[in-house]
């Protein structure tokens, strides 16, 4: 293994134990509890849940960096795995939920940053790549991007995606916000929806922000799920088999530490839509929504929607809609922000294998989403053409 940088006032390590990775739970409480904007998939509760459910199938890893008196001040969870030809590689923790995957660290400290990237580019003497997926802007300009240009090892780095923001303190006024980010005609929709959501029954909206409150509303989300389009596509929250328990067990703890909030909205006592918000400092993150498929035309998911975007403009949240290239997401927000995707390849044979394969997959992939748009443009085009809806 490649030696990293030294420095007096920090010491990095690979933490590959599971004894040792046990003991850090603790330390990593305390540290993420301390951080003004963590990443929220990075909680002590995330962590802990996705190793006893699902990183038993791969080997944990996680790269950390003590300060002078050996406080923990950085922590950045991988997983390794195995690719073509005996290649090792070191994959983002939680990378099946996850819309974050930048460190845990309070990177204003002079060269924290620095020196945690600076060590795991140096990881590349054991790895063979490695994969970082959806890093916020400020960790990405500020520490990694530095540190991948000066290193000049073989790379693909691309923007996959962006996230919406809605960024509520600026507005005197709720309404302020939805005349702001709303057109009439989409006004309009949205009281005339509601108006015959409430002549239809009795309109109530609910929330669940304890651990036991929680707990005794989970299966009502999954009646949602099961009733939801997401169901049908296989990505609805618990779609996958065994995220259901892994989320019955998540939630509660997440909720008893005030990291995560569910809601509902019934109509007559009938689960019409729920969403699930993740908070963390000032934020709410905006990590699952769904609704029963039956009330699709009275756009239940976007009445819930802005429901709680109303509770957290008088809570003085901003909205985190999360990455994600979705229409509601630009309709509703008032700013975006780039996140970013590494793949950092060691100066070997089999660094530079698999850069060509992820490369020769991407454009694979970019064939397919051509050939997919242009037989949508061409169906579209045959409607209007006989005059079909």
């Amino acid at each position: 293994m490649s030696v990293g940088v030294e420095s007096k006032d920090f010491t990095f390590s690979l933490v590959k134990d599971v004894e040792e990775w046990n003991a850090l739970e603790p330390e990593v409480e305390k540290l993420y509890s301390s951080l003004a904007n963590p990443n929220p998939y990075f909680s002590p509760e995330w962590l802990s849940c996705w190793r006893k459910w699902f990183a038993p199938e791969s080997k944990p890893r996680i790269a950390i960096v003590r300060g002078r008196r050996g406080e923990l001040a950085s922590c950045w969870p991988f997983v390794e795995r195995g690719g073509i030809l005996g290649a090792r590689i070191l994959w983002p923790f939680v990378y099946d939920e996850a819309n974050y995957f930048d460190p845990l660290g309070d990177f204003s400290k002079p060269d924290l940053g620095e020196f945690l990237c600076r060590n795991l580019q140096a990881l590349l003497g054991e790895f063979h790549f490695i994969w970082l997926p959806l890093l916020r802007k400020s960790f990405w300009d500020e520490h990694l991007e530095p540190v991948v240009e000066s290193a000049r090892d073989p790379v693909i780095s691309r923007i996959p995606r962006e996230t919406c923001f809605a960024e509520l303190s600026k507005f005197s006024s709720f309404d302020d916000y939805v005349s702001s980010n709303l057109g009439s005609k989409s006004r309009k929709t949205l009281r005339y929806n509601r108006r015959r959501l409430e002549g239809l029954g009795s309109l109530k909206f609910e929330s669940f922000a304890d651990s036991g409150a929680m707990s005794s509303f989970l299966p009502t989300s999954c009646i949602v799920e099961v009733n939801s389009w997401k169901s049908k596509q296989v990505a609805g929250l618990y779609s996958i088999r065994g995220k259901r328990a892994f989320f019955f067990e998540l939630l509660p703890l997440l909720a008893e530490k005030g990291r995560a909030t569910a809601s509902c909205m019934r109509v007559d006592d009938i689960p019409v839509a729920w969403e699930l918000g993740l908070l963390w400092g000032d934020h709410y993150g905006l990590h699952n929504v769904a609704y029963d498929d039956e009330w699709k035309e009275h756009s239940p998911g976007r009445q819930l929607l802005v429901h709680n975007l109303s509770s957290c403009h008088a809570s003085g949240l901003t909205v985190d809609f999360l990455p994600g290239n979705l229409g509601y997401k630009r309709k509703f927000s008032t700013c975006e922000s780039p996140v970013h995707e590494l793949y950092w390849f060691s100066r070997s044979f089999r660094g530079f294998l698999a850069r060509r394969l992820i490369l020769m997959n991407m454009k694979a992939r970019r064939r397919i989403r051509a050939s997919a748009s242009a037989d949508n443009r061409a169906n579209r085009g045959i409607r209007e053409a006989f005059g079909e809806n």
